[in-house]
């Protein structure tokens, strides 16, 4: 399914209204009902809030796209994480705020890792050491 939608976002490119739903209406009615099905097995209710954090990668907007349709209108706040470790980071959170944008998600953020003076992690730790520093920032968001 993940790559479905990550063909589908390629695809908004050269869609008139950007907006996923609208070239294949049933795979977000299918993605819903598979997700209603996992909420379901673990008792998982809905909640008034949910803050879903996305990458960018066809994964992580997958799960952006069907919690909008699953959980309260208005209910979801989506973050991206500014890792500030390449030169492009920076650019690539604006980048997928905006898709979430045009996805009509109102509550978009993007937090920012703040390393300090010469902290950025050592190459050989730089995976590890970014998601200890973005499960700390998201678990402050939340």
């Amino acid at each position: 399914m993940a790559f479905v939608i990550n063909y589908l976002y390629v695809q908004t490119r050269t869609c008139c209204c950007d907006n996923i739903h609208c070239l294949y209406p049933g795979l977000m009615q299918r993605l819903l009902q598979a997700f209603t099905s996992f909420m379901t097995r673990y008792s998982i209710r809905p909640v008034d809030q949910v803050t879903v954090s996305v990458s960018g990668g066809s994964d992580s907007l997958a799960l952006a796209l069907v919690s909008q349709a699953y959980f309260k209108p208005n209910c979801i706040h989506v973050v991206t994480v500014d890792h500030q470790i390449r030169p492009h980071c920076s650019e690539e959170a604006v980048a997928v705020s905006n898709i979430l944008k045009k996805q009509n998600f109102n509550l978009t953020s993007i937090l920012k890792i703040e390393w300090g003076e010469g902290k950025q992690p050592a190459l050989n730790k730089v995976e590890k050491n970014c998601r200890i520093e973005r499960y700390k920032l998201l678990l402050d968001y939340c």
